[in-house]
């Protein structure tokens, strides 16, 4: 968790170490990373992501992976900027739930 120097809650950041299903890779996965709307644009966000990649190399591990939402275009930036490349796409289709369709 981050704080602004008043002490008020600016941000925090989850990690867990996941093994991927397909490779076996392990990795150093960002669970949640979040920045109060006050806040955002100060570069928290870059901080808290450094903080990640510098854990995992702590652990031992060669890897960062996240999940983050299409239309977060900000987030989609940031992350590109700091080398993450997509690797897996997930897609959804929405259905009725009438039992007419």
């Amino acid at each position: 968790m981050i704080e602004d120097g008043a002490g008020e809650y600016a941000g925090h950041l989850w990690l867990t170490e996941q093994v991927d299903f397909f490779t076996g890779t392990k990795t150093l996965f960002v669970t949640t990373v979040a920045i109060a709307a006050k806040f955002r644009g100060r570069g928290w966000g870059l901080y808290l992501m450094k903080k990640a990649e510098k854990e995992a190399r702590a652990r031992g591990l060669n890897s960062v992976g996240l999940g983050v939402d299409a239309g977060n275009i900000q987030a989609c930036k940031l992350y590109a900027k700091l080398g993450f490349r997509t690797t897996r796409l997930a897609m959804v289709k929405s259905i009725r739930r009438d039992s007419r369709a």
